[in-house]
Formats: C-alpha cells, structure tokens, sequence
C-alpha cells in the first residue's frame, strides 16, 4: 500500500512542474511577441526594457526574471536551440558520416526559421543596422561553432582547440551562416534548408570531403 502511494503521489507533482514550466515558456513568448513589436514600431535603440515591460503589463522586475537584457529578448531563443543541437549531435550515430550528422542538425536548427519566419527576418534587420547586435550575434554563431567541434573532436578522436577541429567547425558554422544571411536577403522566400544542403554540397564537391 506505501509503495502504490508513493507512485500516485507523485503524479500532480510532476504535474504541477509541468504546469510552471509550460507557464514560464508562455510569459518568455509573449514577452517576446511585444519585444519585436516594439522594435518594429520604435526600433531598436529606442526601446527600452521599461517599454516592453508596460506594454507586456508587467513590472521591469519581472522582466528580469527572464532576460537579462533587451538584446537577451532577441536571442535567447536560439541560443537554447543551439544547446538542444549540441545534445542531438551527441546522439548521431556513430555510422553516419560527419556530413551526414552536421547536415541533419544544420537542417534542424534552419527548420526554426520556417516556423519563426517574420521574427527572424525583423531580426535579421535589426542585426544588419546595429554594430552591437551583430556582434551578439556572432557570439551565438560561436557557441554553435563549440558545439560543432565538441562533436568533431568525439568523432575524430582530436581535442576541441585541434586545429583542424575548430577549422572543420568553423567552416561548417559559415556555411550555416551565409545560408542564413541570403534567406534573409532573398525576403524569406527561398527555402533555408535547400540553401543549407546546396551550400554544403559546394563546399564538400570542391573544398572539403568528410
């Protein structure tokens, strides 16, 4: 009898944790949704984290509890996506080749793009105008980059700071970039993971074969 309610006890407990955490995703999307409309309507710069916070009617307190900044509202929701690429790296199978892994979690990370379309090309405006935006947004394309060589590095039986790691690391993080930054520049309308697989397959065909 102890055992059973020890078992059914525990139910509304992990409940009750999935309700918070459903809740905090709900309030970080929405705190999200009038960020980017207040960069639309204002800009960048000219928002501040009072703005968002009285439009999301809030207090600044309470937008603290889930950005650190205005520049955190931008990325903070690809920079998870890129901590969840590097856990599925770890889980590619050993049999595939590194082309085949890097291309299906490049692939992944551009499936995001098609489902946050407008938001991501508000961003990438934002990006192109703002020296300190970009510069965050290298910082992002960095972490991926580490990822990507802690995987090599596993593969290849190298240290992540090897040369020819952060080389191979680095060029793929580039081609994932570049693709992104036509998409962008094309309005949206191409299809990011076709650009990713046609770029890719120009680097392997004449550059680089793994």
């Amino acid at each position: 009898m102890r055992d059973r309610r020890k078992t059914t006890t525990g139910g509304p407990q992990q409940e009750g944790i999935g309700l918070r955490q459903r809740k905090k995703a709900q309030t970080r999307e929405a705190f999200e949704a009038v960020a980017f409309e207040l960069f639309c309507e204002r800009g960048f710069d000219e928002t501040t984290v009072e703005n968002i916070a009285e439009r999301a009617m809030v207090s600044p307190r309470t937008f603290f509890r889930y950005f650190a900044s205005k520049e955190d509202v931008l990325f903070a929701g690809e920079r998870e996506e890129i901590r969840r690429a590097g856990r599925l790296l770890e889980e590619r199978g050993a049999e595939e080749s590194l082309l085949e892994s890097l291309e299906a979690i490049l692939q992944s990370l551009a499936g995001e793009y098609a489902l946050d379309r407008e938001r991501r090309l508000v961003r990438a405006e934002l990006i192109s105008g703002h020296p300190g935006l970009l510069s965050a947004y290298m910082g992002l394309m960095r972490d991926l980059e580490v990822e990507v060589a802690h995987f090599l590095s596993r593969r290849l039986g190298q240290t992540a700071a090897g040369g020819d790691v952060r080389l191979l690391a680095a060029v793929f993080v580039a081609v994932y970039r570049v693709s992104i930054l036509r998409w962008a520049e094309a309005g949206g309308k191409s299809d990011l993971p076709n650009v990713i697989a046609a770029n890719l397959k120009k680097l392997t065909g004449g550059l680089l074969r793994v």
